[in-house]
């Protein structure tokens, strides 16, 4: 029967890291609506390329799905030095541990592309060098299908917010898993990258962490984007 909204208490607890040792960025020039993909393909390939070309270390690049991950990967040209590597559609215990393995020895920098939701996105960690920055590509929406539809329903009768719980909020929370991935400790320092002009619509950003927002979204955007990331870099050198 839901929830009464008058008698729920929330309470949000913010991440402990400091705040300063973290760059999140949006990029809203990119779009990952599926009538828009096909010509964003390449800004999103061109972006990780040339951001993660300014630090050596260790990445993923979290898409929306394998399809996207794919089509993105085709024409991917990789910064000098880094290897890529991807999540198969078909995961096994033994792939994942391969991976850790490779990327707590950083004998390489590495690009990897997995998919938000998956399993190197929620549920792990990656501690100090192990990666030093995420790109999440795109809110991974749910798929439209009757029950989601029922559920959008539900909740627009419920508490006129049908799309937002059906869709936004579960999209955030996926994007949201991706992206604190990077800082896992008080000592981590890393990079977050939002890749899709809709992170800035009302409906998602009231979806994020609280000390995302502190100081305003302007403080999400850039109009220097390799400048900007490249101080944080200068003024965060590995100890």
């Amino acid at each position: 029967s839901g929830l009464n909204p008058q008698e729920i208490r929330m309470a949000e607890f913010e991440s402990p890291f400091p705040r300063h040792q973290r760059k999140l960025l949006i990029i809203p020039q990119i779009s990952t609506k599926f009538s828009e993909r096909e010509r964003n393909y390449p800004r999103v390939a061109e972006a990780i390329r040339r951001i993660s070309s300014l630090r050596s270390g260790n990445y993923f690049a979290f898409f929306p799905s394998f399809d996207f991950l794919e089509r993105v990967l085709a024409i991917f040209d990789p910064p000098e030095g880094f290897e890529v590597l991807r999540q198969e559609r078909e995961t096994r215990a033994q792939d994942v541990e391969a991976l850790f393995t490779h990327l707590r020895e950083g004998a390489k920098p590495t690009l990897v592309f997995a998919v938000q939701g998956g399993v190197y996105s929620e549920g792990v960690d990656y501690p100090g060098e192990m990666i030093i920055g995420a790109f999440v590509i795109g809110p991974p929406l749910p798929s439209f299908d009757l029950e989601r539809e029922q559920m959008r329903e539900y909740y627009q009768r419920e508490y006129g917010s049908g799309f937002d719980y059906a869709y936004s909020y579960p999209a955030m929370a996926k994007a949201v898993q991706a992206a604190g991935r990077v800082i896992r400790s008080e000592t981590d320092r890393g990079l977050i990258v939002l890749m899709d002009n809709r992170f800035l619509s009302a409906n998602y950003l009231k979806a994020m962490p609280t000390d995302w927002m502190e100081g305003g979204v302007e403080t999400l955007l850039s109009n220097s984007i390799l400048s900007d990331v490249s101080q944080f870099w200068n003024e965060h050198e590995p100890k």
